[in-house]
C-alpha cells in the first residue's frame, strides 16, 4: 500500500499553495500597476503644464494613453478582486475602494504566502494618491478655464449675470444697461 497524505494535510498543503499561487498574481499585478501608475503621473504632470501653457495639441493624445492606462489598471484590479475573493471572501470584496480593506488583505496574503506585500502595496497605494491628487489639480485648472470661457461668451452675449464685471481698475461694475458687445 501506497504512503498517502491524510485527507487534512492534503488540503492544508493545497490551501497554502493556492494562497502562493494567488500571492504571487496579485504581487505581479501590483507591480505592473506601479509601472502604470508612473506612467500616469508623468501624463498628468504633462497635462498640467499643457493646460496651463494654454497649449490644447497634445491634450487629445495625453487623454487617450490617461483613458488606456485607466482601463488597464481597472481590468488588473478586477482580476485581484476576484483572485482574493476566492481566498479572502468578505474583506476586500464588501469594500473593493477601502484603503484598509486592502492593507489587511495584503497583510493575509503576506502572511499566508511568505511573499512581501505590503511593501509593494504600500508604493502603489502612495502613487494612487499622487495620481488623485494631481487629477484633482488638473480638473481645477479645466474648471476654471471653462469659467473664463463661459463668461467670456456672456459678456459677448451681454448675459453678464448679476450685471458686474471687472473693469479696468479691477472692481467690479455694473454694466447690465451697456449694450451688447456683438451682434449676430
Amino acid at each position: 500500500m501506497q504512503n498517502q497524505t491524510p485527507p487534512q494535510q492534503q488540503n492544508a498543503a493545497q490551501v497554502k499553495a493556492n494562497s502562493a499561487r494567488i500571492a504571487h498574481d496579485v504581487l505581479r499585478s501590483l507591480n505592473e500597476d506601479a509601472i502604470d501608475l508612473t506612467a500616469m503621473r508623468t501624463l498628468l504632470e504633462n497635462e498640467r503644464q499643457v493646460l496651463e501653457q494654454r497649449d490644447h495639441s497634445q491634450l487629445e493624445e495625453i487623454t487617450h494613453k490617461k483613458s488606456a492606462l485607466a482601463a488597464q489598471l481597472e481590468q488588473r484590479n478586477t482580476k485581484r478582486l476576484a483572485s482574493l475573493a476566492r481566498l479572502i471572501p468578505t474583506p476586500i470584496t464588501a469594500s473593493p475602494t477601502d484603503a484598509k480593506s486592502w492593507r489587511d488583505a495584503m497583510q493575509h496574503l503576506e502572511q499566508s504566502s511568505g511573499l512581501a506585500m505590503i511593501g509593494t502595496w504600500d508604493k502603489v497605494e502612495q502613487q494612487l494618491r499622487e495620481c488623485s491628487e494631481l487629477l484633482q489639480i488638473n480638473e481645477k485648472i479645466i474648471g476654471n478655464m471653462r469659467q473664463g470661457v463661459n463668461q467670456f461668451l456672456n459678456l459677448l452675449r451681454g448675459q453678464t449675470g448679476s450685471g458686474q464685471t471687472y473693469g479696468a481698475t479691477g472692481k467690479t461694475e455694473i454694466f447690465s444697461d451697456n449694450p451688447t458687445i456683438t451682434s449676430a
